[in-house]
């Protein structure tokens, strides 16, 4: 019962001035609302909490650096003198991650910046008279010596935590993403199959089913995680047996080729979604944002960390990057021959990267002593020709 909220039940008045009242305000949001809040306001979203967490959190499982987070609800405090940042939020000042009543507070794993943080719970606290879950709430450390573990523990009352954890609902890893940190995605998937065994489904009972229920439960993972093959495998896997046999597990005795009943119906197949293709795409989406979409919160920190001055076509992957952005680096060829840029004045598009020419992104058909003979930056855009100011 400690987990539950009193819930008050509004009339249709009270509703209809409430949305009065949102939309009006609604304009004014994004500039009051700290960009570290991605929640209920237009234009932000929770990929961009999901995916920085998981480059905050890369080699965690090392004391290869002095920081800490707290998984809490609390108070922006990076005003605050003596607060140092977290080593990796430090070029854009970062001190939180928040989605609702979910927030993560970095600073770097010194006692100075953890009462920093202590001092803005306690007066968040005394002010609004809530106060952070002890059962909810971790630290977590990097680089930390015991010593200091212990005070942190006795400052906050708070337990030291490890990774892998679930923040909203997709796992956090600090190295590379396995099998099991995956098993909750295939019980979803395994547990409502579980409840349509046996039940003598026709094949177009089954089919609907799978197109309609199953092939979206994947979705919301696929959005922040390149899968492992192995995990769209075994669920792939419970797709056929289930279709073929209406039982779970045997992938024997399929009547057509699991590719062929993937494709859409107007070129033989059934329609049924290839979910690895699905899981491409929707990584592939994050690349686009980050190249003409706007500038988010993960966006720029991308940026400022792993593109620094370099452009996210011919970037490498630092050493620091998370298994995530490694695997976004690896989809670039499959995206980069579909994006085709139509000039304008040209100040936004690169001479050498990006696909403005017919003969495509020009890097790739001549070599880097072409781009040294030509005179022009690597870094030149389009608008330094047609202006005359390279």
């Amino acid at each position: 019962m400690k987990d539950f909220r009193p819930i008050s039940c509004c009339n249709t008045l009270y509703k209809i001035i409430a949305k009065i009242i949102a939309n009006r305000i609604k304009p004014f949001l994004p500039d009051i609302i700290s960009p570290s809040q991605s929640a209920f306001v237009a234009g932000r979203c929770t990929s961009d909490n999901i995916l920085l967490v998981q480059e905050l959190m890369r080699n965690y499982h090392k004391d290869a650096s002095c920081s800490s987070s707290f998984k809490i609800l609390a108070k922006h405090i990076k005003d605050s003198p003596s607060f140092k940042f977290h080593w990796r939020c430090d070029k854009i000042k970062l001190s939180h991650l928040c989605f609702t009543d979910d927030l993560i507070m970095l600073c770097h794993g010194s006692l100075f910046s953890a009462r920093v943080v202590k001092a803005a719970l306690d007066g968040f606290s005394l002010l609004s008279g809530l106060y952070a879950n002890h059962a909810k709430s971790n630290i977590f450390t990097s680089g930390v010596s015991p010593t200091i573990n212990q005070q942190l523990i006795n400052l906050f009352g708070y337990t030291v935590c490890s990774l892998p954890i679930h923040y909203l609902s997709i796992p956090i890893i600090s190295f590379r993403l396995r099998l099991r940190d995956c098993s909750p995605l295939v019980d979803r998937v395994s547990g409502r199959l579980a409840s349509w065994l046996n039940r003598g489904l026709s094949y177009t009972g089954r089919y609907q089913l799978i197109v309609s229920v199953l092939a979206s439960l994947h979705v919301f993972w696929a959005s922040y995680l390149c899968l492992l093959k192995k995990v769209l495998n075994i669920i792939e896997q419970k797709f056929r047996s289930f279709l073929w046999k209406e039982i779970e597990g045997d992938s024997n005795g399929a009547k057509i080729c699991w590719f062929d009943v993937c494709l859409p119906k107007k070129e033989g197949g059934i329609g049924i979604n290839d979910i690895s293709s699905w899981n491409k795409a929707l990584m592939i989406m994050h690349i686009w944002i980050l190249s003409y979409g706007t500038n988010n919160l993960w966006s720029s920190w991308i940026k400022a960390y792993h593109l620094k001055d370099s452009n996210l076509w011919e970037a490498k992957s630092p050493c620091t990057c998370s298994w995530n952005w490694i695997k976004l680096l690896h989809l670039r060829p499959l995206v980069r021959p579909l994006i085709q840029h139509f000039i304008g004045n040209g100040s936004s598009t690169s001479i050498w990267f990006e696909n403005w020419h017919s003969d495509g992104p020009l890097l790739l058909k001549w070599s880097s002593r072409v781009v040294y003979d030509s005179g022009l930056p690597i870094h030149a855009t389009v608008g330094s020709i047609v202006h005359g100011d390279p």
